[in-house]
Parts: C-alpha cells; structure tokens; sequence
C-alpha cells in the first residue's frame, strides 16, 4: 500500500484525513509517487476502505465511496483535514460529503524540454505550482462553496470548472491548452514544446571563469535556490533562460546541473565574476515598442510631440494608458489602469508629448496601408522599433508572452504577458508556439491583427483583423554607416546628415511638392501634388525653405503627411518643398531613413558635415538595394581653433 497511517492521520471525533506534512510549507516530494505520502487517489481509497472495515470502526460512519475507480465522494461529513491534503494525491477526483466542494485530475500528455513548468490558471489567476516540471498530474480545487470556479474557454465563453495550462520556457516553442475539469474524473490534455532555433539571444547572461565547460540545456544553480537553463555559452559567457528563485550576485558559485529539481551535478562549477548582464540579450530590446488598440481619442493636436509606440502616457484624473499610433489627428491609445476621460489632458512619460482631447471611444483597431496595393486595412496590435531586425521582434515578442512575463510593463490587452493568446481571444486562430507570430528563416510570419509598425527590414508577411493576408512591397533605406580612412574620427555621433533626391548626378535638388495651406492643419501638411511613395520614407521630414517638419504617417488618399510638428499652419500657400530621405544629426555610429518603396532608381545627393571635420558631399542612386554609404570623415586641423 502506498498509504498508510504513518504518513495520514485520522480523526474519528473531527472526522478528518490529515496529511502529517499539509500545512507545514514543505514541498512535495521531487517525483511524484516515489514517497508514501504522495499516491494516486484510488490507493487512497483502498487504504480507507481497509481501515474503516476493522471491526474498532464499525461503530464509526463509513469515510469515502468510489463511484469509479477515478471518481470519489467524501461520506457522512468527513473531509480533507487541511486545505493542502488534496496536493498529495494524483489520478482522479473527490467530492466534499456535501457536494459543496470537488477537487478535479488534470493529468498532460505530451513531450516538453527538459525543466519545463507547466502553469495553471483560473480566473484569469495562476494557481501557485506546487507540481515539479514536467507532465503533470495533479488535483485542481474546482469548486468551492457550491460554485464552480469559471474560466473563459478557447471561444471566450465562461465555463465552470475550466482551466488554462501554458507552457511557455523563453527559448523554447511554447504550447498551450485549455481543461474543462467540471465533470470531475480523470482529463487529460497535450501539451509540447521543443527548442525553438530562432530562439536563441538567452534572457540574461553571466561571466564565469572558464564557463565553456558548460553544456546548453543543462542548468546553472547558484547555490541560493537561483538556477537558470543554458541556452548558450560564448566564451566565459553563460547565457540563461527561464531563470527562477531570484538573481545571480558576483562571487558566486555556478554550479552545473543537468536538471532543474533533482540536481543531478554534471563536475563542472565556475564562479560569476560579473552579476547578471541584461544588455546584450533579448531584455535588452527595450526600444521595441508594442500596445494594444483598445480606445481612441479625438479632437486635439499632438504638442511637444511625436509621441512612442508603447510609452506610457497618464491623463489628467489619473487614467494611465499606452500610446499606439496617430492618424490624422485621433490618437489610439490601449488602457492600463483607472478610467480615462474624453477631456483630460495626456502626456507622454517618455516624449513628453501633450494632446488635449475632445472626446474618447471604445476602439479596437486603427488603419495602416502596407502601401502594397491592398490599401487601408485595420489592425489591432502594433509592435517594432526601426533599428531591429524582424527577427529580433519576433523574440521580443515570444519574451514578453513567457512564464514569468508580469510585470505591469509586459501587461497586453488586459492579461499578463504570460497568458496572451491572441489580439482577439475567441475569434483568431491563435498562433500556440508564439502568440505574435512565427519565423520561418528571416521572415516574420505575422499572427492575426499584428502590425509592423518599424523595422530594419520588410521580410515579414502579415494577416490584418479581416484575415486577409499582406505583404509589403519592395522596401528599401537610405543607410549611413562609419568610414574612418585616417583614424583620426572615432565615431558617425555628431555629423550633420543629408541625403535629399536631384535631378541627376551633378545636378540640382529637386522640390516636387507644394504646400496647400487650406488643406493643412496643425498636425498635417497637404500637398497639392499628389505623394511619391517610391521616393518617400514611411516617417521623416518635410523640408519647406530651411525650416523642417516631422512627419510620423503617410496618407495617400489625400496627400497628406501626417502627426506633423511642429504646427506648420504658418507656412505660405503653395510654399515649395522637399522631402529628404534623411535629414539628422548622427548619435550613433549607423543612421537610416525609414522604408521607401522601391521602383525605378535616382539620384541623391549625400552631405555630410561636423565642425572639426572635413566636408563630405557625393552624388549617389537609390537603387535595388537601397543607398549604402560611408562618408569618409577626416579631421579638418583648419576648422578648429
């Protein structure tokens, strides 16, 4: 017998089953079934039956009736003697005497990486793991004071009884399922994941001494209760995923193991001779912006703007939201705390950007134009940053969903990161292995309602919030990159640049545009002519005289640039003006415009200028691939005092 009365007790007066170690903050066992006081349920059974058919509790009321072999029932009032006795037992369900509380198996099928947790939830609640990684198979308290506990399932209605299991260990291929437990009994439900290869940057990373002895998929345990899974080593370098019981300190010692609870060491142990490094991993992506649409707001202009993709932005009386995009003059913005207003000013934490509305509404998409042919379309989820890769995105976008993902910062659409199915849960396919979308090679396949919003490069295909699928047209940039002949000229920071279309080489710069003032307002300026989209950046700059504008949107409909600062209402009517390709003063050591639609190629010219420094101008296409260049930066000695 698995059980016996040397790990339970029983209180005939109470008429309770206790388990000696219930309620004293103990865990279970490291394997389920290897320890008496943990078994499956009809063993638990079997040993009440045989205590209570011993002629000295004939004159006590039967304990347990099995309806099944996985299926009980609490008799006569007995009862559970502690709220955490249900944890010891595994492979089928039991019910209170009184019908009033019930406690469901769930038991998962599948193949998942080694130390995997597989996370329970109810309610929109995680239920605190006391189950080691690995399949489970588990009680879940199901019901309580007569009610079942609900959960919205896969098409977004509450079902009694109902759990959600996810499996998402940053690096991997996540998975997840939903569980109706109200029939009480035993359920199983798959759940799989595997190494996912376009998973790779780690979430953190630790220097240790001679640390290449270490071997990815094992795990790091710095003797504190803090163990990390490899996911690479480079160097002395160990890069770590699904990283649990706090952080990693300097001066530690990183010992290996090849598991994650039964610490199974493998010999090899270093020590961290520098903390914990956040800069060159995937929580270093911090510039990648995302939110939701779940409001708009209307009737005032952006100030002191542009505003950012996913800053925070707070509103007079306290409402606190998350900026997603501008058009024309609506701002779309995704709730996160308190209830916003349609008069209270908004500011943006990080821009500093201010808008004083008129009005505010329920939203839950905004129009973007891939400008591939398709026209407007409505999405629902913008994410990107210009200087990241797809590839880099795709990963932000799998590290925000992970087990783990909390944080108010990593809140999407009202659910904790690490519960994020889908931007419409119950409506789209969700995307199981990473809710925003695939990789397959360097291209992101989008998930529904998903929109690129910034980007290095267009390999991306996307399926908007009418399910039709989109994909961008040729996309190219204008790119500066460092170019240091002499060594004299450390560093692109500080260069004044410009690169603006002309009529030829050696020619003259071209204004192909004319400023309709009527038609402009204090956040757009209309052209007359109609936009070039084979010549303009998606964001940038409107050159009229020596004055610039910002612009953050196109629209060609009405040949407008759009989220225009500053206002530009004072400009003259039919005012000539240009649109450079790039127009900036340099801080890093690569600059670029954002995309232009390829068609045919012309010419540019190139400008670049620092005091101190030589002059750089050169005439150069735009073609197929864009426009590389490095200007060559020579300290000019004349030019300085």
């Amino acid at each position: 017998m698995a059980f016996s009365s040397a790990d339970w007790t029983i209180d005939y007066t109470l008429k309770t089953v206790t388990n000696d170690d219930s309620g004293t903050g103990n865990n279970l066992p490291s394997a389920l079934g290897t320890n008496a006081k943990v078994g499956p349920i009809l063993e638990f059974f079997q040993w009440l039956a045989q205590e209570f058919a011993a002629n000295a509790q004939m004159n006590d009321e039967y304990a347990i009736q099995s309806d099944t072999p996985t299926v009980f029932k609490w008799l006569n009032g007995w009862a559970f003697g502690d709220a955490e006795d249900y944890k010891y037992l595994t492979g089928g369900s039991i019910e209170s005497s009184d019908g009033n509380e019930a406690w469901a198996n769930l038991y998962t099928i599948g193949s998942q990486t080694t130390g995997t947790l597989i996370a329970l939830f109810q309610d929109d609640a995680e239920i605190t793991p006391w189950w080691i990684t690995g399949n489970l198979d588990i009680l879940v308290h199901v019901k309580t004071g007569g009610s079942f506990t609900q959960s919205d399932n896969t098409a977004g209605t509450p079902t009694d009884g109902g759990v959600w299991c996810y499996a998402r260990e940053f690096g991997d291929e996540f998975d997840h399922g939903f569980a109706d437990l109200s029939g009480l009994g035993r359920n199983p439900l798959g759940i799989n994941t595997a190494v996912d290869g376009n998973n790779a940057s780690g979430e953190l990373f630790l220097t240790g001494q001679a640390a290449s002895g270490f071997t990815a998929g094992n795990f790091v345990d710095n003797g504190s209760g803090v163990v990390g899974k490899i996911q690479k080593i480079l160097g002395n370098d160990v890069y770590l995923n699904a990283v649990r019981g706090g952080v990693y300190a300097t001066g530690e010692t990183l010992t290996e193991y090849s598991d994650r609870e039964l610490q199974t060491a493998t010999g090899q142990s270093v020590t961290n001779s520098a903390g914990t490094a956040f800069t060159d991993v995937v929580a270093g992506y911090t510039n990648i912006g995302f939110a939701h649409i779940n409001r708009d707001f209307t009737g005032g202009t952006v100030a002191s703007g542009p505003f950012q993709l996913g800053e925070v932005v707070n509103q007079v009386g306290g409402a606190v939201l998350k900026f997603v995009t501008i058009i024309g003059t609506t701002l779309y913005m995704e709730n996160v705390s308190g209830s916003p207003t349609g008069t209270g000013d908004l500011t943006g934490a990080t821009s500093g950007a201010t808008y004083t509305p008129t009005a505010t509404s329920v939203q839950t998409s905004a129009d973007q134009d891939l400008n591939n042919g398709a026209g407007v379309q409505p999405y629902n989820f913008f994410i990107g940053h210009a200087a990241r890769s797809p590839a880099e995105i795709y990963e932000y976008g799998k590290y925000i969903t992970r087990y783990g993902s909390v944080t108010a910062l990593f809140t999407l659409n009202g659910d904790d990161g690490q519960e994020y199915r889908s931007a419409n849960e119950g409506t789209y396919s969700e995307v199981k292995k990473a809710p925003y979308g695939t990789l397959a090679g360097t291209t992101f396949y989008g998930a529904t309602g998903v929109w690129m919003d910034a980007y290095s490069v267009a390999d991306f295909v996307l399926l908007d919030a009418n399910l039709a699928t989109q994909s961008p047209p040729d996309y190219q940039k204008a790119v500066a990159s460092h170019d240091d002949l002499d060594g004299s000229v450390s560093t692109l920071g500080g260069v004044q640049l410009f690169v603006s279309e002309i009529t030829g080489s050696g020619g003259t710069y071209v204004t192909p545009y004319t400023f309709d003032q009527a038609g402009s307002t204090a956040n757009t300026i209309r052209a007359n002519e109609a936009i070039d989209i084979n010549k303009t950046p998606q964001t940038g700059t409107v050159r009229i005289g020596d004055t610039e504008y910002a612009y953050t949107g196109l629209n060609t409909a009405t040949d407008d640039f759009t989220g225009v600062t500053p206002d530009p209402t004072g400009e003259s009517n039919a005012a000539a003006f240009s649109v450079p390709l790039i127009s900036l003063l340099a801080d890093a050591d690569t600059e670029q415009s954002d995309n232009i639609i390829y068609s045919t190629p012309f010419w540019c010219r190139i400008v670049a200028r620092r005091w101190g420094t030589k002059p750089y101008t050169v005439d150069a296409q735009f073609g197929a691939n864009g426009l590389n260049f490095s200007p060559i930066l020579s300290t000019d000695p004349q030019a300085k005092p």
